[in-house]
């Protein structure tokens, strides 16, 4: 994403070398440009990063942190998702660049950059719906819902959308087929490829490749964060302006571009802090509090699955119990709530093969609701002390 940006500015990247993390980098027209998160993530020491030396040095911090470490202390801080005027402003103001000229080398033409465009997204379940909506309004795109797969394809064929985020499970016709009808009306009608972004709470090698096999171009696993859905949208549509420029295109290869999350270390507690913490960020980002009402609806939604799963106990349904479970687990990730969405996950992979094992459900049920009463705990206990402060 970063390499991204800094192209369209006309500026080369490279990954720094840990060798030559000790050495100046005396070269006058060197930035040096880390991301505090990745810092993090990867337990790295960071006394390694007193030593650069650079024309200008930048760390990327997220909006949740509330003092960076002292070894940040002289260097510039870009609140993330970086964007390019961002970068721009910074440049013009340390380095007294004129941000009205065109800087040289390998600059991306205006008509070439990414403008504010309108989205479609195929996702079936409120929750989600609402906090992707507000991640996108917060990057400035147009937003259109489809709860379902037939009428994402239905939308596709009536609006002008430049990119689809698309959820893999949802009722009626799914993600997958979705995208395989959008992509045969494209070749029968000789239409211009819309790029498709898979939305799923899956990870494993079988989702990615069932996503590619279905003609989607990337993918994106829940709970995402707002630099994730701009980077997909940066990345997608730059690519659709640079061949529509190079190349009469009239096909669209599904890539193996995936934007899926790296294995990380359990967190210990019932939330996923980092579902928490991208709802956060638009939060800051907008000024607008939108966790007590997500928390609210993910509620009323928990209430009705709980019911429907229930239900089904003496239903021998396996399907539709998968189903449920499934919904359940896509809200849960995104909301943050970590073992309702563990237990829902195993409920959907037991009862997606087609048989039904009552007795496991009967107990699996009660477990799935101590979850849920402990996140709301948990949760409620967030939002009071983050009220308090």
């Amino acid at each position: 994403m970063v390499a991204s940006h800094m192209s369209r500015l006309g500026i080369n990247c490279s990954p720094l070398l840990d060798e030559e993390l000790q050495s100046p980098l005396d070269d006058i027209r060197t930035l040096a440009i880390v991301d505090y998160e990745g810092t993090r993530s990867y337990n790295q020491n960071l006394t390694r990063f007193e030593g650069i030396e650079a024309r200008l040095k930048i760390v990327l911090a997220p909006l949740t942190i509330e003092q960076l470490p002292a070894v940040f202390s002289d260097w510039a801080v870009i609140t993330k998702p970086l964007t390019s005027s961002a970068m721009v402003d910074l440049l013009s103001s340390r380095l007294q660049i004129d941000a009205t000229q065109k800087p040289r080398g390998r600059y991306v033409p205006e008509t070439q950059k990414v403008k504010r465009q309108t989205v479609l997204v195929a996702e079936d379940v409120s929750t989600n719906q609402d906090i992707i909506v507000e991640m996108l309004t917060l990057l400035g795109h147009e937003v259109d819902i489809a709860d379902n797969g037939q009428t994402a394809v239905a939308k596709f064929l009536d609006g002008n959308y430049a990119l689809i985020f698309m959820d893999c499970q949802m009722p009626i016709m799914d993600g997958y087929e979705a995208s395989r009808r959008i992509r045969q009306l494209e070749k029968e009608q000789q239409m211009t490829p819309i790029p498709i972004v898979a939305l799923t709470a899956g990870s494993d090698r079988r989702d990615r490749d069932r996503c590619f096999e279905a003609g989607m171009n990337d993918y994106l696993t829940k709970p995402f964060s707002i630099s994730d859905i701009q980077h997909a949208i940066d990345k997608r549509l730059l690519e659709v302006h640079l061949k529509a420029n190079t190349e009469k295109r009239t096909q669209s290869p599904a890539d193996t571009s995936v934007s899926a999350k790296k294995p990380v270390q359990p967190e210990k507690g019932a939330i996923d802090h980092s579902a928490i913490n991208s709802i956060r960020e638009v939060e800051k980002h907008t000024g607008k509090t939108i966790l007590p009402s997500l928390k609210e609806g993910y509620i009323k939604q928990m209430e009705e699955k709980l019911h429907d799963i229930k239900s089904l106990v003496s239903s021998r349904d396996a399907r539709a119990i998968s189903t449920t479970a499934h919904a359940i687990k896509s809200m849960s990730v995104n909301i943050g709530a970590r073992h309702v969405a563990g237990i829902s996950a195993k409920i959907e992979k037991e009862y997606s093969s087609g048989h039904v094992h009552t007795h496991d459900l009967e107990k699996a049920i009660p477990t799935l609701t101590k979850a849920y009463f402990e996140f709301l705990k948990e949760l409620d206990m967030a939002l009071s002390d983050t009220h308090d402060s």
